[in-house]
């Protein structure tokens, strides 16, 4: 007589019906487990929505700077294509103003429609 072992999903607990190598109840459980393992441990959900914000500006910033060291743009240009003013990771005063920091990219606002964006050399905060 043969005795069957109770398979369980990995997200839910539930029993497995199927396939003996069957290891989730379906793609919905899947796609959490994986999720689950992939985000940073000891990370709250808004230290990693912060994370992501920071991103997102540094990639605009360097979307409208491209190969140049230095350039300046609308502030409603940024805005459009998502900036959000109130995230940076570090400010610095350097030439008598404040040149925030997104990682390694700098901006500057020069008036109030005005913003110069700096592209720093290899993260340190030197202006190539």
């Amino acid at each position: 007589m043969e005795t069957f072992q109770k398979r369980l999903c990995k997200c839910c607990g539930d029993i497995l019906p199927g396939r003996s190598d069957k290891v989730f109840c379906d793609d919905r459980c899947r796609n959490e487990h994986h999720n689950k393992q992939r985000k940073a441990p000891g990370l709250s959900e808004y230290a990693r929505s912060v994370q992501r914000c920071l991103a997102k500006n540094r990639r605009v910033l360097l979307s409208v700077v491209r190969n140049r060291t230095t350039c300046v743009v609308d502030r409603d240009l940024l805005i459009r294509r998502g900036f959000v003013f109130e995230f940076y990771s570090h400010q610095r005063h350097e030439g008598g103003g404040v040149v925030f920091f997104c990682l390694d990219v700098g901006y500057r606002i020069i008036s109030e429609g005005k913003i110069k964006v700096l592209r720093s050399k290899e993260g340190l905060g030197i202006f190539m």
